[in-house]
């Protein structure tokens, strides 16, 4: 038999960590950050998977320059929807004959199944998407088992659930406690030099591939 007990810990975001105030504007602006943070590490997983499997530089990603979205939103996207239950401990009692033989806590195994169903619907969405406004295919598992029409496969599911483990319990706190210690000032301007780069190289992407079509 098993019995679950739920446990919430003190842990806050950014916006209600009682050391920082942080207004509206700030909050939004930190999130920005933290997108194109993600994004740029998604372009580098990417970039180093490429090379590592095939021995040359192929810039991955719909975008011109160092950055891929999908990486940042599927990101963010867990965070938002999981962070309430990052902060509770559900502690599954182990008994035996009415006696306590052990505990376990499930979060992790309860964020890990919910990263992969959360990240494998956007995939999924992400490639339908591109595919019908570029008519242009950005990636396709149709090779692999276990995969979906080409655009998902458990393997990169499964992967995605690990590395949103990392993210969430590692990588997160880190990159919050680093921003967390510019002024409010500086979070602001350092996200307008980064939405401006972005844009530019959005344009300049959009162009290409239209141009290349």
């Amino acid at each position: 038999m098993a019995k679950s007990k739920i446990k919430s810990e003190e842990e806050k975001p950014p916006e209600q960590k009682e050391e920082r105030k942080l207004d509206k504007l700030t909050i939004f602006c930190y999130y920005l950050i933290c997108f194109f943070i993600l994004a740029i590490a998604g372009w580098i997983i990417e970039v180093t998977e490429s090379f590592l499997r095939l021995g040359i530089f192929v810039n991955r990603g719909f975008l011109f320059g160092p950055f891929v979205p999908i990486y940042a939103f599927g990101s963010l996207l867990i965070y938002f929807a999981l962070r309430r239950l990052l902060k509770d401990k559900i502690i599954v009692q182990l008994m035996k004959n009415k006696t306590k033989v052990g505990s376990i806590n499930i979060t992790p195994l309860l964020v890990f199944i919910s990263v992969v169903v959360l990240t494998t619907v956007l995939e999924y969405f992400v490639s339908w998407f591109l595919e019908l406004v570029f008519d242009r295919t950005w990636w396709y598992y149709g090779y692999e088992v276990f995969h979906l029409h080409g655009r998902i496969m458990l393997r990169t599911s499964l992967l995605f659930g690990v590395a949103g483990l990392f993210y969430l319990y590692l990588a997160e706190p880190v990159i919050r406690n680093i921003l967390l210690r510019l002024k409010n000032i500086q979070i602001r301007y350092l996200s307008i030099i980064l939405i401006g780069l972005f844009a530019i190289d959005t344009i300049i992407s959009i162009i290409l591939h239209w141009i290349n079509r």
